[in-house]
């Protein structure tokens, strides 16, 4: 399965190689140009996307550094993606992006990320 992970904190970055990468081809971006650049070139059996990126907490949809432009983008152009996986720690946002894209038709579920806790040096 190709994996796209969109997301900028280093501990949910390592959980996702620990989680996916051994036994699916995994794509990690760390900002929505990357993501819609990843989108724009390639297909995704599923695109596990955050909405707080660079290191900021609860930033505005409007921003275009954030998860939620790639969502725009993703409505507007339409490209080939399995499922959609929402995994923001910003409820608002994280909904916000959902309902977007289940309107625009995408299969898509909200579900924030967790950390594997398995290695204190996480």
């Amino acid at each position: 399965m190709k994996i796209l992970f969109l997301d900028d904190d280093e501990r949910r970055l390592e959980t996702a190689r620990r989680a996916y990468a051994q036994e699916h081809d995994l794509h990690i971006v760390t900002t929505a140009k990357a993501a819609i650049d990843a989108l724009q070139n390639d297909t995704f059996d599923v695109a596990m996307l955050d909405h707080d990126l660079e290191g900021e907490f609860f930033v505005d949809s409007s921003r275009v550094d954030c998860g939620m432009e790639v969502v725009r983008w993703m409505v507007q152009n339409r490209p080939v993606v399995g499922n959609v996986i929402v995994h923001s720690w910003n409820q608002r946002a994280g909904l916000k992006m959902t309902d977007a894209l289940k309107k625009a038709g995408f299969n898509v579920e909200y579900t924030p990320f967790t950390y594997i806790e398995s290695d204190s040096s996480i």
